[in-house]
């Protein structure tokens, strides 16, 4: 096509209204994707009582299994003092609502975070089921209790040896 025929289309109010429209429908659809796998790229977090707690699942550098995390932050600007039963913190993975994993601290923990601090409880999942069998690939649930009071939970979802 030649320049001037370009020109032409594009001088054209009715050719600008198109391109707005396919602009407007590109936004649309790079926010349809960013909602659809939000959850993917933000880890869940979860406030109480002015201590925020994050939930990760981060694969292990040999690709073996995943070490699962979660984060204490006290977000006040005075000492909090986290207490929890035994097991202190549970780790449950599930598979369409069925558990077929679970780890967990066991020890009673009383724990004091100053202003702005952060506490980490990890544990490490292999992959494999109650049973010692490797699990499927897939999409599991990734679920935290935490005994505390009142009981607090937080879960996301974990991607095993997918692409």
């Amino acid at each position: 096509m030649r320049k001037s025929k370009v020109k032409e289309i594009l001088r054209n109010p009715n050719t600008k209204h198109v391109i707005l429209a396919i602009d407007i429908l590109i936004i649309l659809a790079m926010f349809g994707f960013a909602k659809l796998y939000w959850r993917f790229f933000v880890p869940p977090v979860y406030n109480f009582k002015g201590v925020q707690y994050l939930l990760s699942a981060k694969k292990a550098k040999d690709e073996s299994g995943f070490l699962l995390s979660l984060k204490a932050k006290n977000r006040q600007k005075k000492d909090v003092t986290l207490r929890f039963a035994s097991p202190a913190i549970r780790f449950v993975i599930k598979k369409e609502g069925k558990t077929i994993w679970e780890g967990a601290i066991e020890e009673e923990q009383t724990l004091l975070l100053r202003p702005g601090n952060t506490e980490r409880f990890s544990i490490y999942w292999d992959e494999k089921d109650k049973e010692g069998e490797l699990v499927m690939p897939g999409e599991y649930e990734l679920e935290a209790k935490l005994a505390s009071s009142p009981p607090i939970s937080i879960s996301t979802k974990i991607k095993v040896r997918t692409n």
